[in-house]
């Protein structure tokens, strides 16, 4: 028998049911609505049926939709390509929120995001992951689409956007080791939920360093190769790990927030200084290396990422010019008398810079991890360049990651 095919809008599927008309055995119904099982729970188990979700949209997708759309400002096609990356790192890759960054709302997105960040917790975050369920805030934080296998009955949870995935790990710093072994588990069996795993591996690393560096998981620093005046590339396999403390620093480390003001940086080893702008540019952390007795402190830049390719931001080179000058200046502090000030040399600042990235797997072979920028370094804060491995059960993905959106403001 043909069946008269039926779509049913389901934005308000958990305060409105569809008309009982389209129940007749001659209708098939389709309902369109979010992931939150509110929405058809009921309605699945009044008249059964299956449950499956749409692919994610794709660039060229979203270019279209654009065109389309209404009330948007003029912009050359360039310019409105380049607008529409920006709001696919921001805010993801939702069409309604991307018309909505470009029609000049982000205000409005980021007082939703807020809204929904104010109640997250670790645990709410891993039941709407693994579940699905949810209030309306929680799908500004979480998307959920198709998986590339393209089983529509195959469903892949994941962060929504690259600034989303920041901000989660703002509002929760780091999860507990239990916490971490439960998403550990969760990104190994859904390899695509990319974000969610860069956001935990982000958590693992602060934990290592905050306990002393965990020698039998973090390898010494391997130098990389300088292949262009701004990018530095290292081939690495599951063979290529020697695992031994942090030379340079083997104390566990006190997580401290830093802003642009600098007043909490401290001339001392014992801080790894973690940015409280959630979208800062150039570095994940960065801790000192202190040498009294030579008048000399290292800063070492941290890079934490689990994709390949990272393209960094050349916006945070400003800052590191700020932080080697408020550096030299409490040096200069613990002098005394001018008098003293005068018969010592200046202190010297310099920079180590570190890609922090997971050790291939066994089945992953040879991995080649590439760091670049825009620019050169200045030669003021130039500083030799290295990979650090990780060995966890999370995945190097072979993507890249674009942090050039990422601003350090007033640097």
């Amino acid at each position: 028998m043909d069946l008269t095919w039926a779509l049913i809008n389901g934005d308000e599927g958990d305060k409105l049911p569809p008309p009982t008309a389209l129940f007749e055995e001659c209708i098939f119904s389709v309902q369109a609505t979010s992931p939150r099982p509110s929405r058809y729970k009921a309605w699945l188990k009044q008249r059964g049926g299956e449950v499956w979700f749409v692919a994610r949209w794709t660039r060229a997708e979203l270019s279209n939709a654009v065109r389309l759309a209404a009330g948007l400002p003029g912009q050359f096609d360039s310019e409105r390509e380049v607008s529409i990356d920006k709001a696919i790192y921001k805010w993801g890759w939702a069409p309604r929120d991307i018309i909505w960054y470009l029609r000049n709302k982000d205000r409005a997105l980021e007082g939703a995001l807020g809204r929904a960040l104010s109640s997250l917790t670790s645990s709410r975050l891993f039941d709407q992951i693994q579940d699905q369920e949810g209030d309306g805030h929680d799908m500004l934080v979480v998307s959920t689409y198709q998986s590339s296998s393209r089983d529509p009955e195959t469903a892949v949870s994941d962060l929504k956007s690259s600034y989303i995935a920041r901000r989660v790990r703002q509002r929760l710093d780091t999860s507990t080791q239990h916490e971490i072994s439960k998403f550990t588990s969760h990104c190994r069996a859904h390899r695509e939920s990319a974000l969610m795993a860069e956001w935990l591996f982000d958590n693992l690393v602060v934990d290592i360093l905050s306990s002393g560096g965990r020698e039998d998981v973090l390898s010494v620093p391997i130098s990389a190769i300088r292949v262009s005046p701004s990018t530095w590339s290292l081939t690495i396999s599951v063979n290529t790990i020697t695992s031994g403390p942090l030379s340079s620093n083997p104390i566990a480390l006190i997580q401290t927030r830093f802003d642009k003001s600098l007043e909490d940086v401290t001339l001392d080893n014992t801080k790894l200084y973690i940015p409280s702008q959630c979208d800062f540019p150039l570095l994940d952390a960065f801790y000192l290396v202190v040498d009294h007795e030579a008048r000399h402190a290292t800063v070492v830049v941290l890079q934490i990422t689990i994709f390949m390719t990272h393209k960094g931001s050349s916006r945070g080179f400003a800052f590191l010019e700020r932080l080697k000058g408020r550096l030299e200046a409490l040096g200069d502090q613990r002098l005394g008398p001018v008098y003293k000030r005068q018969r010592l040399s200046a202190w010297r600042i310099s920079f180590d810079y570190r890609l922090v990235v997971p050790l291939p797997s066994n089945d992953q072979g040879n991995l080649t991890f590439t760091w670049s920028f825009p620019d050169k370094f200045p030669e003021s804060i130039e500083g030799p360049v290295s990979v650090q491995l990780v060995s966890s059960e999370i995945r190097a993905l072979i993507a890249q990651e674009d942090a050039s959106y990422l601003e350090e403001d007033d640097a």
